[in-house]
């Protein structure tokens, strides 16, 4: 869902790497990593620490079968659903009211991404803080692989466990309407992340800024009449041609291959949007051709922020080695201006999960907000461009070419919304 952001919030300080790292290492260590699971490009190092970390959750509890689902949607009386387990405890009559049940958090997610495991480490930590101090009685995590049955099965399990607040991530509305109605049932409140619903939640916190939209309007400014985007999905495809022609939408592994051969023939792309991490690679293969495009617009991908501020500085040479990686040639340093070389990147927001936690945590006391379906719309995301990139270089730090710049949202009035 790409949403437009009713109320936006400052940097905001107090949030470390090193606190984000001691949440993944915690959560990995905790979790019994059993599989390497992703290993691929992510968006800060720190998620390297969180491969694999769903591995072994479905272990923690049985799952009820999809009859019970069906049973619950359909009106099934309290004797046969729990016939249909064939265990008395596997399957409660719905409790008969919210503040009856434990102060249990609870997490569904049909399909974790890589920035996703950085959120749970982070829920997990401040989970298991409250728990320590008395204020929850347990949190419970499940991973549905992509099962959108599983994930509604998910959810009747930790009902079964006594969840009073259920966070449900990454599913669609036809799936969110079977949980929230399961939910509703069972007076159970849902912490919603970026769901495509108007309503069955207690809050629906929408984090997915609209960078299809700001990259097209930046390359518009820029002068472009058309783009080429790279590993754009179909929404951001026709989100940018609301503003700009698209040319073509190239696969983010065949960008270097197809955009090269473009250059061979002299068919130079003056204007590109990247959705993956395929702009540095590109970026130097113009360099090296002793060119620059008009506009590039892409995630900070620390690798990229290194070659574009070294372009507009010093100039960067590119290096040709042979098979053994020995070097054969160097290009002449190349050096543009911000007249000539156009460029957006938008950092990584890392404490999406500190918000989910302080919303789940709320409405587990029963605390309540200011009505019900409630929207909080939360970006924490930063542009650079030429104007401030000197400011981003400077905090690249210990990040790798790999590592997504990062930034914070704030998350100090969110406790208020609530009486």
């Amino acid at each position: 869902m790409k949403s437009s952001f009713k109320r936006r919030y400052r940097r905001r300080s107090g949030m470390s790497l090193a606190v984000i790292i001691e949440g993944i290492t915690r959560f990995v260590k905790k979790n019994k990593i059993l599989s390497i699971g992703i290993a691929a490009a992510v968006v800060v190092v720190v998620v390297l620490l969180a491969t694999g970390v769903f591995a072994g959750l479905a272990a923690q509890t049985s799952n009820p079968s999809q009859e019970e689902i069906d049973a619950y949607y359909s009106g099934a009386d309290e004797d046969t659903l729990a016939g249909l387990s064939g265990d008395t405890s596997a399957t409660p009559a719905p409790y008969g009211d919210f503040a009856e049940k434990g102060h249990i958090i609870g997490i569904s997610v049909l399909s974790p991404t890589v920035e996703d495991y950085q959120l749970l480490a982070y829920v997990s930590k401040a989970a298991d803080a409250s728990i320590d101090a008395g204020e929850i009685d347990n949190f419970l995590l499940r991973d549905a692989n992509g099962d959108a049955n599983q994930q509604q099965q998910d959810v009747l399990s930790m009902i079964n466990d006594g969840a009073n607040t259920i966070v449900v991530m990454g599913t669609d509305n036809y799936n969110f309407q079977k949980i929230s109605e399961l939910c509703s049932e069972n007076y159970v409140k849902i912490v919603a992340c970026n769901i495509d619903a108007a309503e069955g939640f207690a809050v629906n916190i929408v984090s997915q800024a609209n960078y299809a939209l700001k990259f097209a309007e930046f390359a518009k400014e820029s002068g472009a009449e058309e783009v080429y985007t790279i590993d754009a999905t179909e929404a951001e495809v026709n989100t940018i041609r609301t503003v700009l022609h698209v040319r073509s939408n190239i696969e983010g592994i065949e960008a270097t291959t197809n955009i090269s051969g473009r250059l061979e023939k002299n068919e130079f792309v003056s204007d590109m949007m990247f959705f993956d991490n395929s702009a540095n690679a590109v970026l130097k293969m113009y360099i090296a051709k002793g060119v620059v495009p008009n506009s590039i617009a892409t995630p900070a991908y620390v690798g990229f922020i290194k070659t574009w501020y070294n372009l507009m500085h010093d100039g960067v040479s590119i290096e040709t080695t042979d098979a053994d990686g020995n070097v054969t040639a160097t290009t002449a340093p190349l050096k543009s201006t911000p007249d000539k070389f156009h460029a957006i990147a938008y950092t990584q927001v890392q404490n999406l999960g500190e918000i989910i936690y302080k919303f789940a945590y709320n409405i587990s006391l029963g605390k309540v907000l200011p009505s019900d379906n409630y929207v909080f719309s939360s970006a924490g995301e930063e542009y650079i461009t030429n104007e401030n990139l000197d400011t981003y270089f400077a905090k690249i730090g210990t990040l790798t070419d790999k590592d997504i710049l990062p930034s914070l949202a704030d998350t100090s009035g969110i406790d208020a919304l609530f009486s």
